[in-house]
C-alpha cells in the first residue's frame, strides 16, 4: 500500500497510533473500569477486535499491482535479520520498553491508590495530565532527531530519560506531584520510542527481508508487555512496589550497555568494509 520511498513515515505513522492507543487506555481504562469492570473490560475489547477487523476488510484498499518479487528471500537473507546488529539493538529497545511498561502499570494503579488514597475513577487525571506534559518532551526529540539525524543519540537519551523515571518512582513514588513529573519523563521518552523504532526498522531492512524484519521486530514487542506484566507481578508478590521500579532500572542500565556495544560493534563492521573496499 506504501511506496518504497513513504514507507518509514508510514512506519513512524504506525508508531504514533500505537503509541496513542496506549495513552488512550491509560486514560479512559480507569473510568471504564468504574462503570463496566473488568469483564466490560474485556468484552469492550473483544468489540474493538471485531470492529478493528471489520475496517480491514472494508475500508483498507487492497494494493492495485501486487508486487512480484523476482529475487525472493534466501535463507541466509533471514538469518542475517537474526544476526543483523543494528536489527538486534531495535529488537532489544522494543522488548525492553515495553516491558518496563508493563511492569510500571502494574504497581503504578496500585500505588495511586493505597500509598495516595486516589479512587481508581480519578487516576485519569493522573495518566492525562503526564501524558499531555510528555508531548513537551517526546515532540521535540522527534524535530531534532529528525533534523539532525542523530537517532542513535537520542536512543540512548530516551533510555537514560526512563533510567531517571525509574530512580523517581523508586524514591519518591508516594508523592502524587513527583509521581506525576517522573511519569512525564517516562511517557515522553516511551512516546518518542514508539515513533522512532519502526521507522529505524524500515530504514535498516533491505526490501527481501522487510517483511521478516517487521515480523520478529512486532513479536519481540509483544513478548515484551507479556514479560513485564509476568515480571512486574512478581516482584510486586515478593518484594514489593519499590522493588519493580529497582528491577526496571536495572533492565534499563543493562539496555544501555547493549546498545552502546552492538552501536559499537556496527561502527566496527562499517570500518572493516570500507577498508575492503579501498
Amino acid at each position: 500500500l506504501t511506496s518504497e520511498k513513504s514507507r518509514t513515515k508510514a512506519m513512524a505513522c504506525i508508531g504514533i497510533s500505537i503509541g496513542a492507543a496506549f495513552s488512550t487506555a491509560f486514560i479512559f481504562g480507569p473510568i471504564l473500569y468504574t462503570y463496566i469492570g473488568i469483564k466490560g473490560l474485556f468484552f469492550l475489547s473483544a468489540c474493538f477486535s471485531i470492529l478493528a477487523i471489520m475496517m480491514l476488510l472494508i475500508i483498507v484498499p487492497n494494493p492495485e499491482e501486487k508486487s512480484q518479487n523476482t529475487n525472493p528471500s534466501n535463507l541466509e537473507e533471514v538469518k542475517s535479520v537474526f544476526v543483523n546488529p543494528s536489527l538486534i539493538k531495535l529488537d532489544i529497545s522494543i522488548f525492553t520498553s515495553h516491558l518496563i511498561l508493563m511492569a510500571n502499570f502494574v504497581v503504578i494503579p496500585i500505588t495511586l491508590r493505597d500509598s495516595m488514597q486516589l479512587a481508581p475513577i480519578a487516576h485519569w487525571q493522573v495518566y492525562l495530565s503526564s501524558i499531555f506534559l510528555s508531548l513537551f518532551i517526546m515532540v521535540p526529540l522527534i524535530i531534532l532527531g529528525e533534523r539532525l539525524k542523530k537517532e542513535k543519540l537520542f536512543l540512548i537519551l530516551s533510555i537514560l530519560l526512563i533510567m531517571l523515571s525509574q530512580i523517581g518512582l523508586a524514591l519518591f513514588g508516594i508523592n502524587i506531584n513527583f509521581t506525576v513529573i517522573f511519569l512525564v519523563l517516562f511517557f515522553g521518552a516511551f512516546n518518542y520510542l514508539e515513533v522512532l523504532l519502526p521507522s529505524e526498522v524500515s530504514k535498516t531492512t533491505p526490501g527481501n527481508t522487510k517483511g521478516t524484519a517487521l515480523g520478529v521486530y512486532s513479536t519481540s514487542q509483544f513478548i515484551g508487555i507479556f514479560v513485564g506484566g509476568l515480571a512486574g507481578g512478581f516482584f510486586y508478590q515478593q518484594f514489593g512496589l519499590i522493588s519493580v521500579h529497582l528491577f526496571c532500572l536495572f533492565l534499563a542500565i543493562l539496555w544501555l550497555l547493549l546498545i552502546l556495544f552492538l552501536s559499537k560493534s556496527v561502527s566496527l563492521s562499517k570500518n572493516e568494509l570500507e577498508e575492503e573496499v579501498v
